[in-house]
């Protein structure tokens, strides 16, 4: 059951990617805790991936900067998300609001 609901997360997922002009390379990771993750190179000078975790209160969705766009994303959509583990800064930017995550996409797709 899991197992269906990780490759239909995944499919989705990508069919979203594609649809926002996102060229993925490749599936970074996929699994399943208590709820679906995926996660995908991303085929763009810019992006070098993006992320979708389910939650209950719905998708959270990411994407992974380039160091040398970090500061041109910083002054549009503010500072990232706060460092994971040993590091010192992030260049991973997360929401759960969809349309600004195309918006912040959409700045190096298009």
């Amino acid at each position: 059951m899991k197992e269906n609901i990780l490759s239909e997360f995944v499919a989705e997922s990508h069919q979203f990617c594609i649809n926002i002009g996102i060229k993925i390379d490749d599936i970074r990771q996929k699994y399943f805790e208590a709820k679906p993750v995926v996660s995908f190179w991303v085929d763009n000078k810019a992006i070098t991936s993006v992320t979708f975790r389910s939650f209950k209160k719905g998708i959270k969705y990411s994407l992974v900067i380039n160091e040398d766009f970090t500061e041109l994303f910083k002054e549009k959509f503010g500072e990232a998300s706060t460092p994971v583990g040993n590091k010192r800064h992030s260049n991973t930017w997360s929401t759960y609001d969809r349309s600004l995550f195309v918006k912040m996409v959409q700045t190096f797709v298009n």
